[in-house]
This record gives structure tokens, C-alpha cells and sequence, in this order.
């Protein structure tokens, strides 16, 4: 009975499977406990900041290299990326109504965009609109209608990679492989600012308004005087500040509450340009470009010091790793020192007048475009390189021009006839320059 050998078997084998069982619960149990003693550090969030320098650079939305033209809520159109120091074109798209170089113009307006994905996002205005998903090797990803805009018609990735373009009061929401995901309402057809939390702020004549990412208007305000084309910049503490050419003949600098209520205003030297700005510093120095040159604002609202800078500020300034600010105007760029001095200056050849945005690499470089040539700069002024580009015989259809680099350090450039240009380090260079 008690020695019946097929019994005896089985409570072997329940034996050593319990055996077994226990083993493999003790060994789980060492290995967790080994794992919490040596912990591996954190990785950083691509949430998390990145300091360059003097600089703190706030990662582009969740890993977007280049979400809005001037890459950030500041407007710093500063990446920690390095830019070509020997460069090569490693591709080009034609629109495909210019197959052949023909003098066809395509205006591209809106700005020229980088997703996490690797895809160059631009948006045709009036001549064909669409908007287009360039691949990382230079083919046309996929292609959409789009109502036609104007030159400064808006287009920007919110922080979950959804393609944001507005249009005829309609902001059209497009996932990444273009599908149009949602239509909402739209204050504005012009360039937005994207905060850190996806709401949209837009300048229109006298107008600021902020909206929530759903399209419902959170608060909308007015000023004395025109606001800039190029939209507010954002704090990082929410504050909303916005350069507004006045009636008298001057510029003045608002700064908003993040709930819309008017923390303070500035009065500066010099009328802003309609396709200027502002940039902010990595201490919340506020950079303000006018016809007369450039001025620092704290933030609290005392004008700490302007600058003359000829033929005067033009465009949106740029902000540099060690805290000097870039601006442009005419065929000139000039470096300025976080305390006023200007650091050094220079000119491109008569006739190349920078359009667009700069931008700014980790090493202080700055790149910059004309109508047929894209330059980069080094950080002490001299002269790196210049890749020319053909534009064509006919007429300039966007008088703007846009500049972007992604975090491998790729320069995309958007001619005057709608050709995106990507500029690589050279493979056999090395890291030549790149110290």
C-alpha cells in the first residue's frame, strides 16, 4: 500500500519539481536585488534640457530636430547639433512641376520643418499648394492638397509629431504618414509659436492670441501699434512676450502673462521690421532687433542696452552658445556680446542679402541664405565655407528662405524656387574643424 512503486515515482517527481520551483524563485529574488543595488544611471528624457555652454537647450518637441522655423518656443534657432565644416550636397527635390531646372517658381512658405522620423516637411503656397514629406534620402515621401496662403501662412509639429497647417481658419492636424488626422478652428493663417505644451501663439495686426491644441481659443489680446510677423516667443515660465512696431515711429516689447493679462511693456530704439523678433538668452534676457540695431530687455522690463548695428536688424536675432546673439541685415551678419559690444561683423558679397532664419550650431557656427547662396560662418566671424545654388531665371517666389538642421547635423535649405537642398560633412573630412 505505502509501497506501491508508481506512488513512490510520482511524489519523486512532485518532489523535484517543487525543488525546482524554489530554485528558480530564489534565483529571480538575487537578481532583483542585485539589479536594485546597481542601478543604471537614468538616461536623459529627450524632455530634458541640454546645456551648451552658457546656453540651456530645450530639446524640439519629444525629438523633433527642427519643429518651427526658428526651432523653439525662444526663437533661438540654436541646435545642439554640429553643422558641415566641409560640405557636400547629398541630395536635392525638385517640385515636380520644375523636373528639368525650368524658371518655374515655387514658393515655399511657412517655414521648413525636421521630424523625429528623419522626414524634411514643407508647405507649397500658391502656385501648387500642398504640403510634401521629403524622406531622409531626398524622395518625396507623400503629398497632400492644401488651400493656398500667404507668404507667412503657418506650419509647425506639436510635441506628439502631429504636422500642424493652418489655412482659411481651419488648422489641419496631419500625422506623420500624411494622413489629415482632424480639422479644427484657426485664429490665424500666419506662422504659430508651439509651446512645450502644444498651445499655439499668434501675432495678426494688432492681435496676439493664445489657442489650446484643440482649436479653442484660451485668451486673445490687443496692442498699440503692429505686431511682427514672426510671432511671440515664450518663457520658460509661461510669460508670452511679442515686438510690435508702434504708431509713433518706435518699437515697443510687450510681455504677457501666461494667462493673457499684461505683465509690462518696453519702449525701444528703432522701428521693428514686419518679419523681425526676439529671441530669449539662457538667463531670460529678452533679444529685440530693430532698424537701429539690437536691444537687451531683462525680464522684468528694463532695457539693460541697445546696440547700433548696421545696416540695422532685419530678421529674428539668434542666440550662440556662449551667449552671444547673432543678427543680420542687408548682406551682413554681426556678432553681439551678451553686454552690448559688437564682437564682429561680416559681409557677404554686394547684392547676397540674407533672407529667412539663421541657425546655429553647438560649436557657435552660424548658416545663413540668400537668394543663391547658403554660408556658414565660424564663431569668431571668419568665413567657412559657401555652397551656391541655381535659382533659376524667373522671378523669386519667396523672399524669405528657410534653414534647418537636424541632429545629425544636416543643413536643409529652402531656395527661392522651392528646391530643398540637404548639405552633409563630407566622409572623407573627418572631424576635420570639428573642435
Amino acid at each position: 500500500m505505502g509501497h506501491d512503486p508508481a506512488a513512490r515515482a510520482t511524489r519523486a517527481r512532485r518532489a523535484r519539481w517543487v525543488a525546482t520551483a524554489l530554485l528558480l524563485s530564489v534565483t529571480l529574488v538575487v537578481v532583483v536585488c542585485a539589479t536594485g543595488r546597481h542601478r543604471q544611471p537614468k538616461r536623459r528624457s529627450s524632455r530634458d534640457p541640454v546645456r551648451i555652454g552658457r546656453q540651456v537647450v530645450a530639446p524640439a518637441k519629444l525629438g523633433d530636430p527642427w519643429p518651427q522655423p526658428w526651432r523653439d518656443q525662444a526663437h533661438t534657432s540654436l541646435s545642439p547639433a554640429v553643422g558641415p565644416v566641409v560640405p557636400v550636397r547629398l541630395w536635392e527635390y525638385r517640385p515636380p512641376s520644375d523636373p528639368d531646372r525650368s524658371s518655374s517658381a515655387q514658393d515655399i512658405v511657412g517655414g521648413l520643418l525636421v521630424g523625429r522620423n528623419g522626414a524634411v516637411y514643407v508647405r507649397y503656397g500658391e502656385t501648387q499648394p500642398r504640403m510634401v514629406a521629403i524622406g531622409p534620402d531626398g524622395g518625396e515621401s507623400w503629398t497632400i492638397p492644401a488651400p493656398p496662403v500667404p507668404a507667412h501662412g503657418g506650419i509647425a509639429l506639436t510635441p506628439d509629431g502631429t504636422i500642424r497647417m493652418c489655412a482659411g481658419g481651419e488648422a489641419y492636424l496631419i500625422d506623420p504618414i500624411g494622413a489629415v488626422s482632424e480639422i479644427v478652428t484657426a485664429r490665424t493663417d500666419r506662422l504659430s509659436t508651439v509651446g512645450r505644451d502644444g498651445t499655439l501663439y499668434t501675432t495678426q495686426g494688432s492681435s496676439i492670441a493664445a489657442t489650446a491644441p484643440d482649436g479653442s481659443e484660451l485668451w486673445t489680446t490687443a496692442v498699440e501699434g503692429t505686431l511682427v510677423t514672426t510671432g511671440p516667443v515664450i518663457g520658460d515660465d509661461g510669460a508670452v512676450y511679442a515686438l510690435a512696431a508702434t504708431p509713433s515711429g518706435g518699437s515697443r516689447l510687450y510681455a504677457f502673462e501666461p494667462g493673457g493679462a499684461e505683465r509690462w511693456s518696453a519702449d525701444l530704439q528703432g522701428i521693428a521690421a514686419h518679419d523681425g523678433g526676439v529671441c530669449i538668452g539662457a538667463d531670460g534676457t529678452l533679444y529685440c532687433g530693430t532698424d537701429y540695431g539690437l536691444s537687451a530687455v531683462t525680464r522684468d522690463g528694463v532695457v539693460a542696452w541697445s546696440t547700433e548695428v548696421r545696416p540695422g536688424v532685419r530678421l529674428v536675432p539668434a542666440a550662440s552658445p556662449d551667449g552671444t546673439i547673432y543678427v543680420s541685415g542687408g548682406n551682413a551678419i554681426s556678432a553681439v556680446s551678451r553686454d552690448g559690444p559688437v564682437k564682429w561683423r561680416y559681409e557677404a558679397s554686394v547684392g547676397e542679402a540674407v533672407k529667412g532664419n539663421l541657425v546655429v550650431d553647438v560649436q557657435g557656427s552660424v548658416y545663413a541664405r540668400s537668394d543663391r547662396n547658403v554660408w556658414a560662418v565660424r564663431a569668431d566671424g571668419k568665413f567657412r565655407w559657401v555652397e551656391r545654388f541655381d535659382a533659376g531665371n524667373g522671378p523669386t517666389a519667396n523672399d524669405t528662405g528657410y534653414l534647418a538642421l537636424d541632429d545629425d547635423g544636416r543643413l536643409y535649405c529652402a531656395t527661392p524656387q522651392g528646391v530643398v537642398i540637404a548639405i552633409g560633412q563630407a566622409p572623407d573630412a573627418g572631424g576635420k574643424g570639428r573642435t
